[in-house]
């Protein structure tokens, strides 16, 4: 390979340290370390700190950093220079990261840009280890290095090129490259270069493979996947091309598929922290949740500072219900490969902690939909703060201004805020504010439509249920193609008689338009959406909203409309795992694929549920219709049926019991118990029913309590028959 060619570049400091000339020595200890690991550090090497000028050069420094450490000890925090340099970090919005170097108080004149911000007591740890410490935690503010990488990245590209120039037939320089443009992102620069490399050697499984990976992220899943398997042709035994060829399959929910190919790949190296994190990610769509999070802890116990580990992990935690655990993993997104970016870092980041007096900045960081979720949170955290500041989306505003809250200023994203004292992302507000599944706040409608009047009144139906309709989300979303339906698959349900349906679908074809237009029993609305506010007025005005997992469905839920959220096999973590409700919408039911893709039994479910919701309340009719569906062997209908007629009477003990025989039917052991077990405090003295509960406790293996119930059998009116079988 060509040699890198050298130049002499300025670069940047990543990281300002400010210290007393006191501490000298032992902070030339830390920096000499970090600059040998690459980091670029800026510290005042004269005597400055001693003289009574403050110069231009340090303001320069700390203007051009990343990062600010303040080295903190006793001198330290009686110099006036460095409470200066603190001071215009702060301004700056500088990222500041104090570092103890003994234990003192932190006067008054340092307070305030401090408050909240976790620090590092170098003093406490072990001195082998207590500079690696400070290193991976810059690594974690994602600075370090990124100057000289990009300096020596571009040095490789002109190589490269110039070998290119100089011999054209070289794969391995088309190869490499394709590999620094990738790894700097430029993807639609990387793809010729790798096809170049491959005209020449079409044998190349580097080659293939990282091409692969590329058209991955652009959601060319059918090109990523045959380069994949020529790469897996050319070299069958490499563990990258395994584990390319393992995260083709996650992506297109090939997951049995997947997670052969990331087991292969860990064969191949068992130490590999992130061949264990993939595999983990496979087990979480496979439903094999307590395999997942073996291998999350694996792969953190061989890398520690890995950010796709901990994040998994967080958002498995948060899937099975472990929200104080799963909040603090969560935080670890700020470094994974998503990129999302921190904002505001110049003020402390709050830590929940009531603040009366004080100004509290909340910074939306997702997509329309987490922002509607977690907005909720605003109630609870203007409890502990004297005002908020909410920066959004513009499509949003008009709608957030309708949540209570005072003291509350929305601004859209491309403002600049007024004056405040903390900040925070407004996806780390459940973690700030300690949310738990018992304590996340339910109530609904948190938010309103701005105006009760709906442009499309005159459209609806007086006679059937008027249902609002959406199938799929944002086609650039990563998972897109698989939380999303086709037109196709929702069809169905314009051929039912059940409902009145309004489509809510934004960028729809010209021919679905068509299909909606000619169709008796729908409309379409989406003209008239023309923000979140607008939709809303319109969603308030139907009885019901079918929808996919988008903004769409987090709106009706926040609304407190009524919504069903249709799911792929292997659901978001907010959807939870084995259960038919959410914990953040009270009006929200889910339909799940029962395998991957199967959207057509998810449109059965809706149909039958459809159907069973536009009955009339006739409960002996329902009864007999729920047990002639049991009979039949159709049990998620049956069960449907009986949970009608207890929505209007709840103590009707016979279809309390039927529904205990259909949950256990369907699996739901645990649930078969519950229901069972009210039937019996309503009819205590029911063989029946104590029979009926005695079934599901031998089931889970409580034999002494379900051999009493079981000797009720005798009491029954067909033991005879019973008994013959």
């Amino acid at each position: 390979m060509a040699k890198l060619l050298q130049c002499s570049v300025y670069v940047s400091p990543d990281v300002f340290i400010s210290y007393s000339r006191e501490n000298q020595q032992e902070v030339i200890k830390l920096v000499e370390y970090l600059r040998e690991q690459g980091v670029a550090v800026w510290m005042d090497e004269s005597d400055i700190h001693g003289a009574t000028m403050w110069t231009k050069e340090i303001v320069e420094a700390i203007r051009a950093s990343s990062v600010f450490i303040l080295a903190i000890s006793r001198h330290s925090t009686g110099s006036k220079n460095v409470v200066k340099e603190l001071a215009l970090a702060s301004e700056r919005e500088k990222i500041i990261l104090p570092i103890y170097l003994e234990q003192c108080d932190i006067p008054e004149t340092m307070e305030y840009q401090l408050a909240g911000i976790q620090n590092i007591a170098l003093y406490t740890l072990d001195k082998g280890k207590a500079y690696e410490f400070v290193l991976q935690t810059i690594r974690r503010l994602g600075v370090g290095q990124a100057a000289e990488e990009g300096q020596a990245l571009g040095q490789a590209e002109a190589c490269f090129r110039q070998a290119i120039a100089a011999a054209t037939h070289l794969p391995e320089a088309h190869l490499n490259l394709g590999n620094i443009l990738q790894r700097t992102s430029r993807l639609p620069e990387a793809e010729p270069a790798y096809r170049r490399a491959l005209r020449l050697d079409p044998t190349m499984a580097t080659g293939h493979r990282n091409l692969s990976s590329i058209l991955l992220w652009q959601n060319r899943h059918a090109e990523a996947l045959q380069h994949a398997l020529k790469a897996v042709q050319h070299d069958p035994v490499d563990g990258e091309t395994h584990n390319a060829l393992g995260a083709i399959f996650k992506a297109t929910q090939q997951i049995d598929k997947a997670e052969a190919c990331f087991r292969l790949a860990l064969e191949t190296d068992r130490e590999n922290a992130a061949y264990q994190t993939n595999l983990a990610g496979a087990l979480v769509d496979a439903g094999k949740l307590n395999q997942a999070q073996y291998h999350y802890q694996q792969a953190i116990q061989l890398n520690a500072m890995l950010p796709d580990a901990h994040h998994g992990l967080g958002m498995l935690q948060l899937q099975t219900g472990n929200l104080e655990a799963g909040w603090k993993n969560y935080e670890w997104r700020w470094q994974t490969a998503q990129q999302n970016k921190r904002r505001h870092q110049g003020k402390p980041e709050w830590n929940g902690e009531s603040t009366p007096d004080k100004t509290l900045l909340v910074y939306c960081e997702q997509g329309l939909g987490d922002s509607i979720q977690f907005v909720r949170f605003l109630i609870q955290a203007a409890e502990r703060v004297d005002s908020i500041i909410l920066k959004c989306p513009p499509e949003t505003a008009d709608l957030f201004r309708t949540i209570r809250v005072e003291s509350l200023t929305i601004i859209t994203a491309d403002r600049t805020p007024p004056p405040f004292d903390f900040q925070i992302a407004l996806l780390s507000l459940p973690k700030a504010l300690g949310a738990t599944l018992e304590n996340i706040p339910k109530g609904v409608p948190y938010l309103r439509p701005s105006s009760q009047a709906s442009p499309i009144d005159t459209q609806l139906s007086s006679q059937k249920l008027n249902v609002g309709l959406v199938w799929a989300g944002n086609p650039q979303h990563r998972n897109d193609a698989f939380r999303s339906m086709q037109w196709t698959d929702c069809e169905p349900l314009l051929e039912t008689d059940f409902a009145h349906f309004v489509s809510l679908q934004l960028n729809a074809s010209d021919k679905v338009n068509a299909a909606i237009a000619k169709s008796p029993n729908a409309i379409d609305a989406t003209a008239h959406c023309r923000d979140l506010a607008a939709t809303a007025a319109i969603i308030n005005q139907l009885d019901l909203v079918i929808s996919v997992d988008t903004a769409m469905a987090h709106l009706a839920g926040a609304l407190g409309k009524p919504v069903w959220l249709l799911l792929p096999f292997a659901g978001e973590w907010r959807w939870m795992t084995n259960c038919d409700h959410s914990p953040w919408y009270p009006t929200m039911k889910l339909f799940r694929q029962p395998k991957p893709g199967d959207w057509k039994t998810v449109i059965q479910n809706v149909v039958e549920s459809l159907e069973i919701t536009t009955l009339p309340v006739d409960v002996f009719s329902l009864e007999k219709y729920a047990l002639e569906t049991k009979k039949n062997g159709r049990l998620q209908k049956a069960r449907l049926l009986f949970e009608k007629i207890l929505t209007h009477d709840s103590e009707h003990v016979e279809s309390i019991s039927n529904l205990g025989n259909v949950l256990l039917a369907l699996g739901k052991t645990g649930q078969a118990i519950e229901t069972h077990s009210a039937a019996q405090e309503l009819a205590p003295n029911s063989s029946q029913v104590i029979f009926n509960r005695s079934l599901a406790l031998l089931k889970t293996g409580d034999f002494q309590n379900g051999w009493v119930g079981y000797e009720h059998r005798t009491n029954l009116p067909h033991y005879e028959v019973f008994q013959s079988r």
